[in-house]
């Protein structure tokens, strides 16, 4: 083989590592850009291997080959250069276009040259000419139609055309006749006519399949397309049997169909149903007869409104959606959040994995704007924490907070998953006009009664919400180098409102009479929100004096004091607790009665049965199914991850040194060390409170599927050397074999005489707390060392804990307090009353008079342990989860990857392997080596592409359309043929691969650029 040659077969090699590389570091931002350098580079070493190779032959051929990619690269580069970041979802559309265009050229050009081949090998070619012609311009017109919808040329409401199903049916079998009759016929007249045959009717079925998408579909049908182009490239390596278009198209088409996957999941879409164009057929019609309900009215509010309550928010999240893009707002956005940060206000930006136009269309804008990438978090991150948010405000989104998704099931977008901005105390929607969405529904979101309007241009109104803020709260220099904030006295909503009026059933909240017991059950706030519903609230007097909440401040939201509990019994329907009830309480119950409280039923069976006699009904707050949809009322979680805060804390105060390291004029101190046994709830929650105070912390549990939990929140996960999974029901650990125990208990002990503190909270529902620390363990540890027992009020963990006591044992000091929740009795009491509001909620579907017990509400049916009397519990057992839970506050639903096995993969893989044989038996040699390298890139693009970050999607679309972009290498190969009409068509493919080269590569760097981390 000649030298140039070799050099040409090398330059494909390298450049094929060079592409996997770069989609391999689009996993994480910081080795994106690297990532994408990697990319131009192995593209241009690709074209120089063409160049050196036999495949391009003349002066004429080298003259065509520079002259089409200086044209190329300079309309792609300036294109990418120009373009705006707003435009950017249209520029990808148009890259799109431009792969396909270039695949389907060369496969026309093929057919004019003449097929260079014989038997075997010009079958494969001609059926490889047939389906990259098709597929390339299916994807040319698509991807144009696509455009004209994204730039609102052409409507966005869905148009299918009559008979879609049989008319796809019509096109597949019209596509089979022609590739036979391609195959059979030795015309090249013919051959002519049939290519030019499938081009039109992949031109008619590109525009079809496009024009039946609706605006919520977009996102899905931009990826899909995306994924096309990959496989028109890859349809462009079998033509010209170059193994560096096959990868390159394989890895590309990958991508875009994993995309097309993940935008499916977000959007509730049949992945079935989007490949064949049928977008609309998961909406169920409603019945006749059947109105939607009436949507109410809208409330405007001003700017300086939403200042102030932004001012007087702790938590505010930001939900943005095309309408910012449109209004070219994401720098006022931006400088919003900045504002409000220096204010002490917590700012969180959800983004839904569809908001835009593209997926991670926001993620783009918003790293433009240099809001820092840490607190831009993905929709499934911000749910789970909506109920403790102040304020949502939603800037140009629609669909995408659209509650109808959730509770119309006659939707267009039903079923599809959205941030549930309603869930907010408040919430303020930015829009120019009551119009629908791009989906073209009605959003009840308007109409809620905790939601205002803020009408007018996006950009605008939050220009004006951060001169407002600087108005209302200035901040001023009082020496060099500090600042002093200087807020005007901002009243807080709540008490600028006035009392709410109800005349509905009564809720009572009683005084807990229990020892140590600080809480109340719904704190001021969470009693306005019950009295929204139409219940009325009676308050025993003094209920909520030890949690810091007067009469009076019940008063002001609309409650009615009353003087003892005996009357609240004697009115109330509900009685809301926080502890079970005493016997005196449970004799005050009377037929019909609801209690909602703790009430370990599986340990107190006799309490139950008392309740039940009493005629009552009774909702077990401890018995919530711990499922994402009732993360909201899981107050086990809520008190959970204060007791794990509260026991760092009470850590802190026994052991009398720093957690940091210190570097001070008396001496260099190093951090402490901190032992979490148990990663739950109360577990994260403390190791995210030592890795804050600046310990170094280690953690241990039983589960391995919470390591990436541990590290997340700051910890080390220490593993064992031993496989067992120790993952139980709900979420909790299970009993481990006597093996596990005893290499368990020996780190215990490595670790014991290294850590400083020991926080354990190891607990089994319904029975006595495994002991994890020994006595020998305590006295091994250094002196001062604290062992705080999360455990203690079934049995401790430590072999020397005493409930209720702080004992001092051989100078360490064992912490064995229960009521930790009780110690922050006023945050306890505010989470816990949001979970009563929600249980409240879920009963009666916000409107009291809608109260009732529905046993086909998973929710409901799990937490009732007794109805009217008659005893309920144990309940029907819920489906076992399969993986560790996702949340990292919250235990959550577990929800399996396409990467993990299912039952039907052997089915997959035999119908595969048998295909393989099919196809292979009667193909030529080189054919079955080409499909060995297609088979292997898609592998390997399947295996990569899970792993790219949400934010980065756009980045990933935009790169793999440059990529798709080296079908140029298969048009330079053909700048060398004498017949004018394959000469004009390798021209024209030339051109418009090297514009997605160009363009491609050259705005992904520009999107790379605008991702910033939060500086430290």
């Amino acid at each position: 083989m000649q030298l140039t040659q070799k050099i040409a077969e090398c330059s494909y090699i390298v450049a094929s590592l060079f592409f996997i590389y770069t989609l391999h570091a689009l996993s994480k931002v910081e080795s994106s850009k690297r990532g994408n350098a990697f990319g131009m580079l192995g593209m241009f070493l690709a074209i120089a291997g063409t160049i050196a190779s036999d495949e391009v032959k003349g002066t004429n051929a080298y003259i065509l080959t520079a002259v089409t990619l200086i044209i190329g690269f300079g309309v792609g580069g300036f294109c990418a250069r120009v373009v705006k970041m707003t435009q950017m979802p249209q520029m990808v559309g148009l890259l799109n276009a431009f792969g396909g265009l270039a695949a389907a050229l060369e496969g026309l050009g093929i057919i004019i040259g003449g097929a260079d081949a014989e038997g075997g090998e010009l079958v494969v070619l001609k059926i490889s000419v047939h389906v990259g012609v098709i597929i390339g311009m299916i994807t040319f017109l698509g991807s144009l139609v696509a455009c004209g919808k994204l730039m609102e040329i052409i409507g966005s409401n869905p148009r299918f055309p009559p008979f879609r199903n049989l008319i796809n049916l019509l096109f597949l079998i019209f596509w089979l006749v022609m590739g036979g009759v391609l195959i059979a016929t030795d015309s090249l007249g013919v051959e002519i006519l049939v290519v030019l045959l499938s081009a039109f009717s992949g031109i008619v079925f590109g525009i079809m399949f496009t024009m039946a998408i609706g605006g919520a579909d977009m996102p899905v049908a931009v990826s899909v397309l995306n994924s096309l182009s990959g496989w028109s490239g890859c349809a462009a390596g079998f033509m010209t049997s170059n193994n560096l278009l096959i990868i390159t198209g394989a890895l590309v088409g990958a991508s875009g169909w994993i995309l097309s996957i993940i935008m499916c999941r977000g959007m509730n879409r049949s992945f079935a149903n989007v490949v064949f164009g049928s977008w609309g057929d998961a909406q169920k019609k409603r019945p006749e007869g059947e109105v939607q309900e009436q949507q109410g009215e809208a409330v405007p509010t001003s700017a300086e409104e939403v200042a102030e309550r932004m001012l007087s928010a702790k938590r505010v999240v930001i939900v943005p959606g095309y309408g910012m893009a449109v209004a070219k707002a994401q720098g006022s956005v931006a400088e919003l959040a900045r504002e409000l940060r220096k204010r002490g206000v917590e700012i969180v930006f959800g983004i839904h994995p569809v908001a835009g136009r593209l997926p991670g269309h926001m993620n783009v804008l918003l790293s433009e704007a240099n809001v820092p990438y840490d607190i831009v978090l993905e929709m499934d991150e911000v749910n789970p924490d909506m109920d403790r948010t102040d304020l949502t405000l939603v800037i140009g989104a629609n669909d995408t907070v659209n509650p109808a998704a959730l509770e119309d099931p006659y939707s267009i977008i039903a079923g599809m998953p959205v941030v549930e901005v309603w869930r907010a105390t408040g919430c303020v929607v930015l829009k120019r006009s009551m119009r629908a969405g791009y989906a073209g529904v009605e959003n009840p979101l308007f109409f809620r009664e905790n939601t205002r309007m803020l009408f007018g241009d996006a950009k605008s109104s939050v220009d004006n919400l951060v001169q407002s803020i600087r108005e209302k709260a200035p901040m001023k220099d009082t020496a060099p180098g500090e600042v002093e904030m200087v807020k005007k006295t901002v009243k807080k909503v709540e008490e600028e409102e006035p009392p709410v009026q109800a005349d509905g059933r009564i809720v009572g909240i009683v005084r807990e009479t229990a020892d140590r017991e600080k809480r109340v059950s719904v704190a001021p706030d969470g009693a306005r929100l019950i009295l929204k519903m139409n219940f009325q609230v009676y308050v025993e007097t003094g209920a909520g004096e030890a949690a810091g909440f007067t009469d009076v401040m019940y008063e002001k939201v609309g409650c009615k004091i009353v003087a003892t509990a005996h009357e609240v019994f004697e009115h109330a329907e509900i009685i809301a607790k926080v502890i079970a009830p005493s016997e005196d309480e449970i004799n005050m119950l009377h037929k019909g009665q609801t209690l909602i409280s703790f009430i370990w039923p599986r340990q107190n069976e006799q309490l139950v049965e008392a309740i039940a006699k009493r005629g009552a009904s009774c909702v077990a707050m401890d018995s919530v199914p711990r499922i994402s949809r009732a993360q909201r009322l899981d107050a086990l979680s809520s008190m959970a991850k204060i007791a794990g805060y509260r026991a760092i804390i009470e850590a802190c105060a026994h052991y009398q040194r720093f957690l940091n390291v210190e570097v001070t004029a008396a001496g260099k101190f190093p951090p402490s060390k901190v032992l979490i046994i148990g990663a739950g709830v109360a577990g994260l929650s403390a190791i995210g409170t030592a890795h804050s105070l600046g310990a170094v912390v280690n953690a241990f549990d039983t589960r391995p599927a919470v390591k990436l939990e541990v590290q997340s929140m700051g910890g080390n996960f220490l593993e064992l050397d031993f496989q067992e999974d120790g993952t139980g029901a709900g979420g909790y650990a299970k009993v481990m074999s006597p093996e596990f125990i005893k290499a368990e208990m020996e780190l215990f002990a490595d670790q014991c005489r290294e850590v400083d503190i020991v926080v354990t909270t190891a607990l089994i529902p319904g029975k006595r707390a495994p002991t994890l620390i020994t006595k020998e363990m305590v006295e091994s540890m250094k002196p001062g060392s604290v062992v705080v027992d999360l455990a203690a009020e079934q049995g401790g963990n430590c072999e020397v804990t005493r409930k209720n006591e702080v004992i001092n044992h051989n100078g360490v000091f064992i912490v064995g307090l229960p009521d930790f929740p009780s110690r922050m009795a006023k945050q306890a009491s505010l989470m816990y009353g949001r979970n009563i509001v929600n249980i409240l909620d879920e009963m009666s579907g916000g409107k009291e008079a809608n109260f009732k017990y529905d046993f086909d509400n998973v929710i409901v049916r799990q937490s009732t342990v007794c109805h009217n009397g008659e005893i309920t519990f144990p309940p029907p057992k819920l489906a076992e989860p399969s993986a560790a839970p996702k949340s990292t506050t919250q235990q959550a639903d577990i929800v399996v990857t396409a990467e993990q096995p299912k039952d039907r993969d052997w089915m997959v893989m035999l119908a595969c392997g048998i295909l393989i044989y099919a196809i292979g038996i009667p193909s030529p040699d080189s054919f079955l080596g080409y499909l060995m390298v297609f088979m292997l890139a898609c592998i390997v693009g399947w295996k990569i592409i899970w792993n790219v970050a949400a934010a980065l999607h756009t980045p990933l679309m935009s790169v793999t359309n440059a990529v798709s972009g080296i079908v140029v290498v298969g048009a330079i190969g053909m700048l060398d043929a004498s017949n004018a009409g394959e000469l004009i068509c390798a021209l024209l493919a030339a051109v418009v691969a090297a514009i997605n080269v160009g363009g491609g590569f050259l705005v992904t760097q520009r999107m790379l650029g605008f991702f910033v981390l939060e500086k430290e």
